[in-house]
């Protein structure tokens, strides 16, 4: 009765830890680099991906400070600076890239990057470790525009190949030209 008992809590404990998203780190494996940001157009898709393969299978939440990026977990925002620096560099007319960590209601880590090169926006979206989402790329741009709306309820930043006046005027207009939802963030997450 005794082993079946241990055999019995050793499985479960198994499962429970097997089902537990996010419990090592990327510093668990000491050969692991963050990659270098680049900033590319979309004739180098093959860069991108190079980079959204160099990161972790497993984006642990407990690690993001860590890492040189911008993420957004469960109503808080991670690395508020990487986010910052990105602004600043587009507002000079710099070009700038920066990867972005979303997280799927079941925790799992969706990748965007986004550079702008030249005046011109241009957008990657990962979805290879959403357990349920594809394990495809997808590439969007150029975009003319990265518009940023804020009212009492929220703040939404769009890529856009027009420059909308409103949030309102957008979600009106949103069938007829290319855009593109970058963030959408309730008041009290940012």
């Amino acid at each position: 009765m005794k082993r079946i008992i241990i055999v019995t809590f050793v499985l479960v404990l198994g499962l429970v830890l097997s089902s537990c998203d996010y419990i090592s780190s990327p510093n668990d494996n000491s050969d692991w680099k963050e990659p270098v940001i680049g900033i590319f157009d979309l004739s180098s898709k093959d860069s991108i991906q190079k980079i959204f393969d160099a990161y972790p299978q497993k984006m642990y939440i407990k690690d993001l400070e860590e890492l040189n990026v911008y993420a957004y977990v469960t109503g808080e925002i991670k690395n508020q600076e990487v986010w910052d620096v990105f602004i600043a560099s587009v507002e000079q007319k710099e070009n700038a890239a920066i990867i972005i960590v979303l997280y799927t209601i079941e925790g799992d880590p969706i990748l965007l990057y986004v550079s702008y090169l030249d005046g011109l926006f241009y957008y990657a979206h990962d979805s290879s470790r959403d357990r349920f989402g594809g394990d495809e790329t997808t590439f969007e741009g150029p975009f003319q525009y990265m518009i940023e709306f804020e009212d009492e309820t929220r703040l939404v930043t769009i890529l856009s190949e027009i420059e909308y006046a409103s949030f309102e005027e957008y979600q009106n207009d949103s069938g007829f030209h290319y855009t593109r939802i970058l963030l959408y963030l309730e008041k009290g997450e940012y």
